[in-house]
């Protein structure tokens, strides 16, 4: 039987994204295979009901007959985390065993998505690291860069913690202008500590990228100019805080992009709609001019009025664009993106397995 634990160096690597891109190859090579997350944190509301984000999408994608409640059979919410500082959680082990063991039976590979980093769960006992040696399972890890730089200090730890279970890294989300630099030092230096790069993928935009009717939901925005176009994809986001000169210049420099500034800051608002935006959000809770609202409807540029202030827009901005849900369209991007990039003799040797 085939089993890998997708986990990562930190949060919001592409887990998911890897999860999905190994469940389709066992699918393409007719091998059934189930999905488990041991513990889930990220939830929607379906049908009324609280459920894990990851488990529903790849539920549904792959037509997995297994119910949501095995695939992820215990949840750390706020709430749940407020239990257990009042000693009401327990049993999260047996749960969570009980579970796997359960969606197991009948399948030839299944696929361990891993929590936020390896120590989650350790507060009910049942951490990533815990399961991972408990059924001694062959482990995958998802690198992606913090400011701008490889977790060469975590993928190390992690091989010295788990010596030949370590069966691979996929370094995710490389700006284009890193790759030759990591082709040339950091993969070399990996191999010769018996890593092995499983794929390096780079940025996408298509797969951080948001949509107008994404940002209102997060910022509680008002739209009011342009309705009609709340499918649009967003993918840069620039702040504008400078004189109207420098202003021009830099929002020339991103193409498809969101201007985020205040809502008395008409001048910047009029350099934005100069150039190729798709979407002006005011902050502050301030509504533009007549001017403004003319010219924006002439570009076709939605505008949308935010409450918070320019630094709560931008950091809740910032927030959202790490953890870009993957749904809709982001599913076949990201099936593609996994299939170009990642290490095709590292497939081969998981199908094998299941022979």
């Amino acid at each position: 039987m085939i089993e890998v634990f997708v986990a990562s160096t930190n949060k919001y690597a592409g887990k998911t994204l890897v999860a999905l891109g190994l469940l389709d190859f066992f699918k393409s090579e007719g091998i059934k295979a189930g999905y488990f997350k041991p513990i889930g944190k990220n939830f929607i509301l379906k049908d009324g009901e609280k459920v894990e984000e990851d488990a529903v999408l790849i539920k549904e994608n792959f037509s997995l007959e297994d119910d949501v409640s095995l695939i992820c059979p215990f949840s750390l919410d706020k709430l749940d985390y407020i239990n257990l500082y009042l000693g009401k959680t327990g049993g999260a082990a047996d749960t969570i065993y009980r579970a796997y063991q359960e969606l197991k039976k009948g399948k030839d590979a299944v696929v361990i998505g891993g929590g936020q980093d390896l120590f989650d769960g350790f507060s009910v006992g049942v951490s990533n690291i815990h399961f991972i040696e408990k059924y001694d399972l062959p482990l995958l890890l998802v690198d992606s860069p913090v400011f701008g730089e490889i977790n060469i200090d975590m993928i190390m730890a992690m091989h010295d913690r788990f010596k030949d279970k370590l069966t691979g890294i996929i370094l995710n989300n490389i700006p284009p202008h890193q790759i030759d630099f990591i082709n040339k030092y950091i993969v070399p230096f990996l191999t010769k500590q018996g890593i092995k790069v499983r794929g390096i993928i780079p940025v996408n935009p298509k797969l951080s990228s948001l949509s107008i009717s994404e940002i209102k939901d997060i910022l509680g925005g008002n739209i009011i100019c342009c309705e009609g176009k709340e499918g649009e994809i967003i993918e840069n986001f620039m702040v504008g805080a400078m004189n109207v000169e420098g202003a021009l210049k830099y929002f020339r420099s991103q193409p498809n992009k969101a201007v985020v500034t205040g809502g008395d800051r008409a001048d910047i608002q009029l350099a934005a709609l100069e150039t190729s935006t798709k979407l002006l959000i005011l902050t502050g809770g301030l509504y533009p001019n007549s001017l403004i609202i003319t010219a924006a409807r002439e570009k076709n540029v939605p505008i949308m009025v935010a409450g918070d202030d320019t630094l709560t827009v931008v950091s809740k901005m910032g927030a959202a664009v790490g953890k870009v849900s993957i749904k809709g369209t982001r599913i076949g991007e990201s099936l593609s993106t996994f299939n170009k990039y990642i290490d095709k003799t590292y497939l081969k040797q998981l199908a094998a397995q299941a022979i």
